[in-house]
């Protein structure tokens, strides 16, 4: 899932990683907003599946965006489609 070490791996070869966790509710979360931003140096751009408060890192406020399967789903059914491998 989301360990460390795969997220720092993310963030050294991405200028800027897209992590969605998406799991839900917050406790069922496979990483927080805060650890996402400790473990890119601030570099993610995160969309959750639960709710989180902004995350205070290097003097900034940070806003995760919450983001539900139904809407990811929708956008993978779309690219299927485009690729002509399903609708």
């Amino acid at each position: 899932m989301f360990t460390e070490d795969a997220i720092r791996a993310m963030a050294k070869n991405a200028e800027r990683p897209v992590i969605f966790p998406l799991s839900n509710p917050t406790s069922k979360c496979e990483a927080t907003p805060e650890d996402l931003l400790k473990w890119t140096d601030g570099k993610a751009l995160i969309g959750t599946g639960s709710p989180f408060e902004p995350v205070h890192f290097k003097g900034g406020s940070f806003v995760s965006i919450r983001r539900t399967i139904r809407m990811c789903f929708r956008g993978w059914r779309w690219g299927l489609w485009l690729r002509g491998r399903g609708g």
